[in-house]
């Protein structure tokens, strides 16, 4: 099944709109003087400038859409290009610079050890959809024009939030087959932080081989969130 994607370029100007500001005061709000190139698609977006954008437009709380935006459209080939392979333990190389903030959880941050990161929620919904055993296999593709809005609904919103229904689905899948049958899916969606900052070979998302018991969850888990407290008695 093909997914849209849309050039960064478009989502930044359509951000930017959202958020009332013109070329000028986004450059004054990102710190970053020729921010017109980045619209223009003259420049390329460094994965450093995310937080300031997200900052700026208003979306931090939706970082993890910005970030698989980001990722998407900078990964992906264009229309009638072969498909790329990337392996899953070696996206690090282009993550090093984005952001790591941790998600806010709000009135349910006491529910868990720690919260997840926007980055490896990003990364879950990059696997989510084009993972094949351990690795990701990006199609060609034209990118979309940005659909138009008819309500008020935030704008990564509009784009992207789909991906997260595929990342739950996945993750869903990934528990319940460990759960019937003792195996692993090609998805481990519990530890995906610590192999992207240090990969190994066989990296955080091991094939039908890895060993049935799930390994444990670090600060940086993948899931939205980590794994609940257990109530005293």
């Amino acid at each position: 099944m093909s997914h849209p994607v849309y050039p960064f370029r478009a989502v930044l100007k359509e951000l930017r709109r959202d958020a009332g500001l013109t070329v000028l005061a986004a450059a004054e709000a990102t710190g970053y003087g020729n921010y017109e190139r980045w619209e223009s698609g003259q420049t390329r977006v460094g994965a450093q400038h995310l937080r300031s954008l997200a900052e700026a437009f208003a979306v931090s709380d939706e970082l993890h859409l910005l970030l698989y935006a980001w990722l998407i459209d900078r990964l992906s080939p264009n229309a009638g290009e072969p498909p790329k392979a990337i392996r899953l333990d070696e996206l690090h190389r282009f993550v090093r610079h984005a952001p790591d903030r941790a998600i806010d959880l709000g009135e349910h941050k006491d529910s868990v050890l720690e919260p997840g990161r926007h980055i490896d929620l990003a990364l879950l919904c990059l696997a989510a959809r084009y993972a094949d055993h351990g690795t990701l296999v990006l199609p060609g593709v034209e990118r979309s024009a940005l659909p138009r809005s008819e309500t008020s609904e935030p704008v990564l919103t509009r784009l992207y939030a789909k991906v997260v229904n595929d990342a739950a689905a996945a993750t869903g899948r990934a528990l319940l087959t460990h759960g019937l049958s003792d195996r692993s899916s090609t998805l481990d969606l519990t530890d995906i932080g610590p192999a992207l900052a240090s990969p190994t070979p066989s990296g955080c998302w091991p094939t039908t081989s890895t060993p049935s018991s799930l390994p444990p969850t670090s600060r940086s888990c993948a899931l939205p969130s980590a794994p609940l407290r257990t109530p005293a008695g």
